[in-house]
């Protein structure tokens, strides 16, 4: 939906966090470390086996890292907030990678250069059980309002998807979560669906080229991500969907925003037109898994959204821990991040169903 590369101190400024929202578990603790709970023995009161059993959940809950996402506006120092703010450690990093404007930009992504701060791939490979998530756009701002979807189905492109791959691998990345072209149902980005029939089938042809000449190159294991945005154009996605051979996630980008005041806005956001609903339905027609790559909460006069919102906050964490559900990454930028550390009620209940408790 938005230019997220840019990252300036007005940004970091941006994220308000109460100062007694700071504070991490220490190390030791079963919650942070991710050591299982006591269990009562033969004889204990129900009551008993029950707030074991709850514990135990919550702590498998919080040790699902790979599960358990944020985007933190491309910054080290902002994750750190974030973690401090939902009380846990977070495993699974998402970064975006859109604004490339040389085919050679497109292939070395800024997050390999080791900028102190924003070193995701040493990030990435430092510590065993951490993801990358990273959006990818097909192709570099420079080919924007030119003939480059029918180009790239002949297969113009390739050697550049290998190129990618190559420096990937060479990083330690093989194992990351690709979105590629990441909401291209909307019209924003340039490497959208197109809004002809020809230009969508041609799109999906660049995609499976793509696709297909980075898992061609030794040693990629990536796990590629096809996700849309909720109810922007009403598209059908048989009519842009690439094929299950090169795709491996199929995910839905969900903000509590564009439902007007009123009761069961969880519903609304669910069943609109190419929503959560519709998206979680799609993949499972396909057999696979359902990933969340951005949610947040939003103000009232943010795009009509919800504000302090636990209904929604429980309705994406059901989807998540009741279905086949990749991954889901809050975006904790802009005022999704100010509307998370502000609601309390929301905030609350993120700790206990995504966080530490």
């Amino acid at each position: 939906m938005r230019s997220r590369l840019a990252i300036t101190l007005s940004v970091l400024a941006g994220v308000l966090l109460a100062p007694g929202m700071w504070a991490i578990p220490a190390a030791g603790s079963a919650r942070s470390s991710g050591e299982r709970a006591a269990v009562p023995g033969p004889g204990a009161g129900a009551s008993a086996v029950a707030e074991a059993l709850s514990a135990r959940i919550r702590a498998s809950a919080a040790s699902d890292s790979k599960r358990d996402c944020v985007y933190s506006a491309n910054s080290e120092r902002v994750l750190a907030r974030f973690e401090a703010l939902v009380h846990r450690r977070i495993n699974c990093v998402e970064v975006y990678d859109n604004e490339s404007q040389t085919w050679a930009e497109w292939a070395h992504p800024w997050f390999l250069n080791d900028q102190p701060g924003y070193a995701w791939a040493t990030w990435a490979t430092a510590a065993a059980g951490r993801q990358l998530v990273f959006d990818q756009s097909l192709i570099p701002t420079r080919l924007a309002h030119t003939a480059w979807r029918a180009a790239c189905a002949r297969g113009a492109f390739v050697s550049d998807a290998r190129a990618l791959a190559r420096n990937l691998v060479a990083a330690g990345l093989s194992h990351s979560i690709i979105r590629l072209a990441g909401e291209m149902n909307g019209t924003w980005n340039i490497d959208n669906v197109g809004e002809s029939p020809r230009q969508m089938r041609e799109w999906a042809a660049c995609w499976r080229r793509t696709v297909l000449a980075m898992r061609h190159v030794p040693g990629a294991t990536f796990t590629i991500d096809f996700s849309i945005n909720a109810a922007v154009r009403p598209l059908a996605l048989r009519t842009f969907y690439p094929g299950n051979r090169t795709v491996d996630i199929i995910g839905i980008d969900a903000y509590d925003q564009g439902i007007g005041p009123g009761p069961n806005r969880w519903e609304s956001i669910y069943d609109r037109p190419d929503g959560i609903g519709a998206v979680l339905s799609f993949a499972r027609s396909h057999h696979k898994p359902l990933s969340i790559p951005e949610w947040g909460l939003a103000g009232a006069r943010d795009g009509d959204g919800g504000g302090d919102d636990p209904a929604y906050v429980r309705g994406i964490a059901d989807i998540v821990r009741g279905d086949d559900v990749a991954y889901q990454s809050y975006f904790f930028n802009h005022g999704f991040a100010t509307e998370l550390a502000r609601d309390q009620r929301s905030l609350r209940l993120y700790r206990t169903l995504f966080g530490a408790g």
